[in-house]
């Protein structure tokens, strides 16, 4: 698949602007905060992914505007059979055009914290949900930021991780998803049993529905890792060198792994801290060379 045009409307920093990539190689250049991050990120969030750049949506909506919007057109040189894209010429070119919308919820509250954006995905004027919306694209950015994988925090790394894993399997996308908002219900739980406002039993809910989603979670994490510690020293379409090379390369996944008699051990911990301290959601992940991190 190849991205044909990128049109943005109060994306940024950006009111108006288009761009159409050359077939083969397109090379951006302009000064210090011209906007050509702005570009490469608006093009990662086409096919779906979240942007690592911000805190919050809002800050993708140009400030003083109620709305944003990113339109791309993709091209797919062949049919795939049985696509939800629903090809229907064969060995032609089939475009689609790949829409987000952007409306921020009331803009006269921007500044206090409280405004948030509801996002809207469209392929071909149809909506779609995000799940099936990031089947139509998809895309590899290279940024300075990807050091930050190295040297960085852990729950940059775990963004990344579930980003790239998201895209990969539905399965995990709705694990993780569900997983994160029970996460958020429970730790408002733990702070209203902090103020004596919740009593400790209204925990048991939230921890059933914390082990079922963090249980898919953990696995198929589990099995990725080893997936990539497998396939990377096999590939056979490298040098020997390479090769050598990526067998001294190994993934370690760190897992803060739950269950039930966790949950209730560390119940008094997590009531006093008001947060949630254990769980997927604080793996982190890294990287170990010749045998050294």
């Amino acid at each position: 698949m190849v991205i044909k045009s990128l049109d943005l409307k109060n994306f940024r920093n950006f009111s108006n602007f288009k761009i159409i990539f050359d077939s083969n190689l397109t090379v951006i250049i302009g000064p210090n905060g011209a906007g050509k991050s702005n570009i490469l990120e608006a093009i990662s969030l086409a096919s779906g992914i979240k942007s690592a750049r911000v805190e919050t949506d809002l800050d993708l909506v140009k400030f003083g505007r109620a709305e944003a919007k990113i339109v791309s057109t993709i091209q797919y040189p062949f049919e795939v059979q049985g696509s939800p894209r629903g090809f229907t010429l064969k060995g032609k070119p089939v475009s689609s055009i790949l829409t987000i919308n952007f409306q921020v919820a009331d803009e006269t509250l921007r500044g206090s914290g409280q405004a948030y954006v509801k996002k809207a995905y469209f392929v071909d004027s149809i909506k779609k949900r995000l799940v099936d919306f990031i089947d139509y694209f998809s895309v590899v950015i290279f940024t300075p930021l990807d050091l930050e994988l190295v040297v960085g925090s852990p729950s940059l790394r775990r963004h990344h991780l579930d980003v790239l894993l998201s895209s990969l399997d539905r399965d995990y996308w709705r694990a993780i998803s569900s997983y994160n908002k029970i996460v958020v219900r429970r730790n408002r739980v733990l702070l209203r049993i902090q103020e004596r406002q919740a009593k400790p039993h209204e925990l048991d809910f939230w921890d059933m529905r914390l082990l079922e989603h963090g249980e898919i979670v953990s696995k198929k994490r589990e099995e990725f890792f080893e997936f990539l510690n497998f396939v990377e020293p096999t590939m056979s379409k490298v040098s020997r060198e390479t090769q050598k090379w990526l067998s001294e390369l190994k993934w370690v996944l760190k897992q803060s792994l739950l269950n039930e008699e966790k949950l209730l051990r560390n119940r008094e911990r997590d009531i006093a801290a008001g947060i949630t301290l254990s769980g997927p959601h604080r793996d982190d992940f890294h990287f170990m060379f010749g045998g050294k991190n």
